[in-house]
């Protein structure tokens, strides 16, 4: 017995029965840890930057122009939600699903970034007819101008169909592709938001 003769001391992680190999729970939570890392450290990363960005905001922009700026951004989250409808969180549920073969795995991810592209294509659209209609009460209404109104439904797309690919890195534990994406996604959202 090594604990008797003082090879190893009692407190070892290691045991006689299992040798040098990790057990089972540990590599798990090693995955899980080195998981959390990439893709909440990724995350937080960006929504660090984008809270750095905050006084560069407040510094160039009036109170007004700051609220409008907030307006477009929550108007268009708010849309891209619409454009969305669920289909990540559908995509999600029945990848890893008992039913769902591997390989059908590759057909119900483009299935779901076709039916975003759709679904965001007459969403997006809709939304700009009907904004550039009333472009006019809006503006003398509220201050905001057709140019900065027509960015913000551009961008709507682009962030969906960015974040559903994010989804998807995420569930094929891609995690170098994953921060790449994110850092582009959220790049190109902090400089959008400086050019406003």
């Amino acid at each position: 017995n090594p604990n008797i003769t003082g090879s190893r001391p009692r407190w070892s992680i290691r045991s006689s029965t299992t040798g040098c190999r990790p057990s089972g729970a540990r590599v798990a939570l090693n995955r899980l840890g080195r998981d959390v890392a990439v893709y909440g450290g990724a995350d937080l990363a960006f929504r660090l930057a984008q809270f750095v960005a905050l006084p560069v905001y407040a510094y160039h922009l009036s109170v007004a122009d700051f609220g409008i700026l907030a307006l477009l951004t929550v108007s268009a989250t708010l849309l891209g939600m619409l454009v969305n409808l669920g289909v990540s969180n559908a995509v999600q549920r029945f990848y890893f699903d008992a039913g769902t073969v591997a390989g059908q795995r590759p057909l119900l991810v483009s299935s779901g970034l076709a039916q975003l592209l759709v679904t965001g294509t007459i969403v997006v659209g809709a939304s700009f007819l009907i904004l550039h209609g009333l472009r006019g009460d809006i503006d003398a209404a509220y201050g905001i101008a057709w140019p900065l109104i027509a960015m913000a439904l551009l961008t709507v797309l682009p962030d969906q169909v960015a974040q559903y690919c994010l989804d998807a890195l995420r569930l094929q534990f891609a995690p170098v592709r994953f921060v790449a994406v994110a850092m582009v996604k959220n790049l190109l959202g902090v400089l959008l938001g400086l050019w406003f």
